[in-house]
Formats: C-alpha cells, sequence, structure tokens
C-alpha cells in the first residue's frame, strides 16, 4: 500500500509531526511505501519529500495565481506518488482538502480539537467546553470569552467562517482518526457521524532498557508551548510556597507566555532555581526527561493527547498533571502519577512534595508507567488500527469501481 502524509511541518519534530514519523516507519517496517508533503522541514526531511512554500499558509487572501500553483504541486506529486490514501495530519485550506479527496481516498487525525473548535482550544471559564460549535460560538463568547484572542467581532465572524468552510471540506473526506477517546467522543458530539470516526491511538515506544542518569538535586521538567492552557503559571505559584524543598525546574519550549512567566518567576524569587531553555530540540528534550525526578503538565484546559506525558511515563518518570482529557487517560491517579485538579495550586504543591518526599512512591510510577503505556498505546496496536482504516478506504473504492 502507498501512503501520502500531509503536514505543514515534517521532520524531527514534537506532536502531531512525531506521530506522523513514528506511524510512518512503523507502516515501512510492515512492508508499505510511505510519501511526505509539507511546506518546511525541521531538520533533515525524510526520504520522497516534496516541500510547497505557501501550503500551509493559504487562505482567502492569497492571490488566485499562487493559489492554482500551490493545488497544481499537490495533486502533481500525488498523482507521481500515486497513493492508495492520503493522510492529512491537520486540516488545511478547503481547496487543497477537496482537490485532493475528490481525486484519492482521504482521512485526517485530529491531532486538536481544531475541527471541533473555532478557537482551538475547548477551554471556557469553567473549564472544557460542551457547546457545539459553529455560529453560536459568537453567543458563547459573550460569557465565556473564549474567541476573545480575535480583536473584535468581525475577526472573530471572520475565523467561524472559514472554521466553517474547513469542516465542510473534512466532512467529505473518508474518516477522521482520533487519537484519544476524548477527542473520539468530542467529535461525534460535535456533529460528526459516528461511521466516519475512528479511534486510531498514538503510538508510545517503551525503552528497552530503563537508563536514568539522576540529578544531584530532584529535577522537575516540564515539555510543552508556553501558552495559558498550559498553567506553568500554576505551576510557579506552588513552587513559590515550596523554597524550603531542594529542587530544580527546567522548561523546555517557548510561546506567548514566556515573558509572563519569566517575570513571574522573578517575582518570586526562583530565578536561581528555574531555568527557561527555550525550544528544544526532541532528542535533547528526550535527554532532559530522561534526567527528570517528576515530568509536571499542570494543564488548564484538555489536550486531545499529551505525547511528553506519555513518552515520560514510558521512560518510568513520575508525571503530575491535571485531571482533564485526554491527560486522564495516560495518567492513573496514584498508579503511574497523580492527577490533580486543573488551576489548583494547593493540591499540586501537596502531591509533588508527596512524590519528592517518598521513594517508594517514586519507584511505584517508575514500575507502573512502562506497563500501562505498553497496554494503551503500544506501536503494534497504532499499526494495526491505521492499517484497519486505510483498508475501509480502498474498500470503498473498489465497491465503487
Amino acid at each position: 500500500m502507498k501512503i501520502l502524509m500531509v503536514s505543514p511541518i515534517v521532520g524531527e519534530a514534537f506532536g502531531q509531526e512525531r506521530v506522523m514519523r513514528d506511524s510512518a516507519r512503523l507502516l515501512e517496517a510492515d512492508g508499505h511505501q510511505v510519501f511526505f508533503l509539507g511546506e518546511r522541514a525541521l531538520g533533515s526531511p525524510p526520504p520522497k519529500t516534496l516541500l510547497v512554500n505557501g501550503l500551509s499558509t493559504l487562505n482567502r487572501f492569497t492571490p488566485p495565481a499562487k493559489v492554482r500553483q500551490i493545488e497544481n504541486d499537490v495533486l502533481d506529486f500525488a498523482a507521481a506518488t500515486q497513493p492508495d490514501v492520503v493522510h492529512f495530519m491537520e486540516q488545511l485550506d478547503p481547496r487543497i482538502l477537496n482537490a485532493v479527496s475528490n481525486r484519492y481516498p482521504a482521512v485526517l487525525t485530529a491531532h486538536t480539537v481544531a475541527p471541533t473548535c473555532p478557537a482551538s482550544g475547548r477551554v471556557t471559564a469553567t473549564g472544557a467546553c460542551q457547546a457545539k460549535s459553529g455560529w453560536s460560538c459568537l453567543v458563547g463568547h459573550k460569557s465565556q470569552a473564549c474567541l476573545s484572542h480575535f480583536k473584535n467581532d468581525f475577526y472573530r465572524a471572520h475565523a467561524i467562517y472559514e472554521y466553517q468552510r474547513k469542516r465542510l471540506a473534512t466532512k467529505r473526506l473518508n474518516f477522521v482518526l482520533a487519537n484519544s477517546r476524548y477527542t473520539e467522543q468530542l467529535l461525534r458530539h460535535d456533529g460528526w457521524a459516528a461511521s466516519r470516526v475512528r479511534f486510531v491511538p498514538n503510538p508510545v515506544f517503551v525503552p528497552r532498557e530503563m537508563r536514568r542518569e539522576r540529578s544531584q538535586h530532584p529535577l522537575l521538567v516540564t515539555t510543552s508551548r508556553l501558552h495559558p492552557l498550559k498553567g506553568i503559571g500554576t505551576l510557579l505559584d506552588a513552587l513559590a510556597e515550596l523554597k524550603d524543598q531542594r529542587w530544580q525546574l527546567w522548561i523546555c519550549g517557548d510561546g506567548p507566555e514566556r515573558k509572563r512567566l519569566e517575570e513571574k518567576s522573578a517575582a518570586y524569587a526562583l530565578n536561581d532555581r528555574v531555568r527557561f531553555l527555550g525550544q528544544v530540540a526532541y532528542d535533547k528534550a528526550g535527554e532532559i526527561v530522561a534526567k527528570a525526578t517528576v515530568l509536571l503538565q499542570p494543564n488548564v484546559g484538555p489536550e486531545t493527547f499529551g505525547l511528553s506525558v506519555a513518552e515520560a511515563s514510558s521512560r518510568g518518570i513520575p508525571v503530575l498533571t491535571s485531571n482533564v482529557p485526554a491527560l486522564n487517560e495516560i495518567i492513573v491517579d496514584g498508579v503511574n502519577g497523580f492527577l490533580c485538579p486543573p488551576g489548583d495550586r494547593s493540591m499540586l504543591r501537596e502531591r509533588l512534595l508527596r512524590v519528592l518526599q517518598t521513594p517508594g512512591l517514586q519507584r511505584l510510577f517508575a514500575e507502573n508507567g512502562p506497563r500501562l503505556m505498553r497496554e494503551r498505546f503500544s506501536p503494534a496496536a497504532h499499526l494495526e488500527a491505521t492499517l484497519s482504516v486505510y483498508r475501509q478506504c480502498t474498500d470503498v473504492l473498489a465497491d465503487a469501481a
């Protein structure tokens, strides 16, 4: 079988790009051919890759000549590779989705909540959003301020209009793949037909050897984009009340919250114990996590998965995170880590102190983490579920012929 995988970024990256590369390697090891289409590469792009300038930034204001050029580049590459299935890792402009899906079986993996939320967050003032998306989001914004990053109602309306266009084009694909049960339920709740949604768990690789390089002092690590959703401010609030304990915090990641978080760290006089490392390459981040005493991800909103949490647990690292979807599908409270109420710095502080002061608890979490990751997110299960979807796509095509 030949598969064309499409993502704005290809190469050695994080999140959905990493899942795409891992999935491709599993497919290739099983005898399938995989081609890649993107806009830019991080590190060395994989073989059989085409990069198309403007692929992921295409919008309604792009000049028509540029639109035609991008469409032609995409379709020419598809014609040259003749894929059995085109697998999108992100919702691109509707014209690209339509041009491809009119010619080839196509699927999308919902790596984020973007297919069900114009704000791409699913976060409200009271927790995870349970409303159906659409023009009603303008009304919901009045009470929840969920579209506040758009500067006025005109831009909010335009964002919802563009969201609806992408949604319509995405519904023409054969299937939408959910990487967690939360995503699966969210898609169905938001009006996606159950027959078009498939659960395909992300692959998590458990190292054969658990080599741990312990740091001299307890090392706390967080690896995430510095965005309000990630709750790093709550973590700093909790650590400000643990100055009598020995610990260092390394923050891997960058984003719009960095300046505010650095200022908060300085205000708490934590600069000698908190290091902002910025964006770190995947392999380097793995080396840092391997040294961690605890990985922390104190989200205040939901995630569709949580790859950094799953990979840390697979390495035997105790994890403290929030009891929000879908992080609570990865961490079982008291088994391979602790789940805390989102935004609750007191509980986060208490649970962290308990882990730091209880070596037996660290050992328990370290033993259970790899076992749970093998059971729930095995690469073999990912490959089987992925191929099942691809076969259903080609079966539909065969029946139509």
